[in-house]
């Protein structure tokens, strides 16, 4: 079975808002299929940006860009990632208003990173509850400074390069996020003229008045968490038959060593695993650390080794899934919400079918591995997936993974997915004999 991955949802996401920056012609290929992707599109669209939208490849067509003062950039759902337009559209020296920013409630995700190098550049953002007000009418186009993130971040890396790139002066940022989805950000504003470098202490930016036009043409890095997601379902699965042509094992910085240590290599573009997988203690950090957004996914993989540990440090509440896999018998010892001792466990419930809710991204993909090892024990056994539409905003190729344990997803909705073995023809009755 030769599974190709896509691209990285957290490189598109940010490269989607760059259009606001250059009237060039734009063309992403290895796009995945998400609806947070569907959602930037409509903002781009609310920003009377012509869009054609192909298989796997997304091209925007060159546009000049007006803004009116008090402008309202809305769309009909709510992405974290759209935050990416605070720093593409500040130089046009309006006041922008947004709706509240949506993603997974994973924590404390707040933007004051963000904010307090806006601040240097003269921008104000105002929080509001159902509101975030960006106040761009007094932006220093010319002005040179430096900024040291307090903690680094992705997101806040990103939006304050968009921010500092047009304009007159220099600009130092110390303390950055070093993840491939920010490298990908300087690759294509580079392609447009800008000058970034990337040292080892700091990015150095220094300023132009504008981006040139061109045609771009930029193909989306495969995301290392998919491949660390592919990975694990193909060990836990067993499964001799899967390989990855286009594996992102470059990017996925310790996780690699992690896998390696317990037995898991992926060789000859095949996934190789020793019989007596060995236990692992570890700590998410930010990259080259393990990544937090592949640690839901290792509470499974330790659950089929048992006596592991995982400390959690980027997010204050990224064990939401945990309790739902207590319905799976799900073996473990949550501390402070921070640090969870894993025993070994054989998932199973009693009856034929049931409920689980996903909390999020990365935790409902971790209960679809749970349901596939599950049903993999258990084939006449069904399980129903809610709030699968988490999955949907980020997770693009989950049916790839879920076929190497020969389970298949029906009735998928937004709202519901249904998982049952590929030999059980019809779903079990949600109303009879079941923990639904």
């Amino acid at each position: 079975m030769q599974i190709t991955l896509s691209g990285a949802k957290n490189s598109v996401l940010p490269l989607l808002a760059i259009p606001c920056l250059s009237s060039s012609e734009i063309h992403y290929v290895n796009v995945p299929r998400i609806s947070d992707v569907d959602i930037m599109c409509e903002l781009l669209e609310v920003l009377q940006f012509q869009i054609i939208r192909e298989t796997n490849k997304i091209i925007i067509l060159p546009h000049t860009l007006f803004l009116e003062n008090n402008f309202r950039l809305q769309s009909t759902a709510s992405i974290r990632a759209s935050y990416y337009f605070f720093g593409t559209l500040v130089h046009f020296k309006t006041k922008i208003i947004h709706p509240s920013i949506g993603g997974c409630n994973l924590g404390d995700r707040n933007i004051d990173f963000h904010q307090r190098f806006f601040e240097l550049l003269g921008v104000h953002i105002i929080m509001q509850e159902d509101a975030v007000i960006v106040d761009a009418t007094n932006f220093c186009f010319r002005k040179s400074t430096s900024y040291t993130f307090p903690k680094k971040t992705v997101g806040g890396t990103i939006n304050a390069i968009f921010a500092g790139v047009v304009g007159e002066g220099e600009i130092y940022l110390y303390n950055h996020s070093k993840d491939m989805y920010v490298f990908d950000v300087i690759e294509v504003l580079s392609a447009l003229g800008a000058e970034i470098s990337v040292h080892d202490s700091h990015i150095y930016m220094k300023r132009q008045s504008h981006l040139k036009t061109a045609k771009v043409v930029y193909e989306i890095k495969v995301d290392p968490v998919n491949t660390g997601t592919a990975i694990l379902f193909a060990a836990l699965s067993e499964s001799s038959e899967a390989h990855f042509h286009n594996a992102n094992l470059s990017w996925l910085g310790e996780t690699k060593e992690i896998l390696s240590r317990c037995g898991i290599n992926m060789v000859d573009k095949a996934i190789v695993r020793t019989p007596r997988l060995k236990e692992f203690h570890i700590t998410t950090d930010h990259y080259p650390g393990f990544y937090t957004d592949l640690m839901p996914l290792f509470c499974i993989l330790a659950s089929q080794i048992g006596n592991c540990s995982i400390e959690e440090k980027i997010y204050n509440n990224r064990f939401q899934f945990v309790h739902e896999l207590k319905k799976l018998d799900f073996n473990f010892q949550l501390i402070n919400n921070k640090k969870i001792q894993i025993s070994h466990c054989n998932f199973g419930f009693d009856g034929n079918s049931i409920g689980l809710s996903a909390p999020d991204l990365r935790g409902g993909v971790a209960l679809v591995l749970a349901s596939c090892l599950t049903i993999k024990n258990f084939p006449e056994k069904q399980i129903v997936i809610k709030n699968f539409h988490y999955l949907r905003r980020g997770c693009d190729n989950i049916e790839i993974f879920t076929d190497l344990f020969q389970v298949r997803i029906t009735n998928r909705t937004d709202n519901i997915a249904i998982l049952r073995h590929k030999d059980v023809s019809k779903p079990i009755s949600l109303h009879s004999g079941s923990n639904v």
